[in-house]
């Protein structure tokens, strides 16, 4: 399973392009606790990308809806993630020791300014990327 390193890098882009954008705790219910907020999050960012809804919350809600998955779920089949892959990426908990000093244990987000955690969030995709998903 090879994952989609083009995906990840227009994720890290458009994190970095639009640091407000991003915040990797947000999570609203849709149907249920497991969706994230449109574009908020490494996996909204991937998910609405590959949909190419990134910019209209609204349809992108009725298409997460339609499919009946998760965010997150869309995101790993868009990246070409493995369960534990997924695991590692889109939950912040689950990240390397390194970037424990800017999570907020157990809530999943980060601490700091936006611009801040968009940089957290494109170096922890590089090191994903780097590492060919092991860290």
């Amino acid at each position: 399973m090879t994952m989609n390193i083009e995906l990840l890098r227009e994720v890290q882009r458009g994190i970095l392009k639009e640091p407000k954008r991003y915040n990797q705790g947000i999570w609203t219910k849709y149907n249920d606790a497991n969706h994230c907020n449109t574009a908020g999050c490494i996996a909204g960012w991937a998910s609405a990308i590959d949909l190419g809804l990134l910019n209209d919350a609204d349809k992108l809600k009725s298409v997460y809806a339609m499919k009946e998955k998760s965010v997150t779920a869309l995101a790993q089949e868009a990246l070409n993630l493995t369960f534990g892959e997924k695991s590692k990426l889109f939950y912040a908990e689950d990240w390397p020791i390194v970037f424990w000093p800017f999570t907020a244990f157990g809530s999943g987000s980060l601490h700091g300014p936006k611009w801040l955690q968009a940089i957290v969030a494109a170096i922890r995709i590089e090191v994903f990327i780097r590492s060919k998903g092991r860290l």
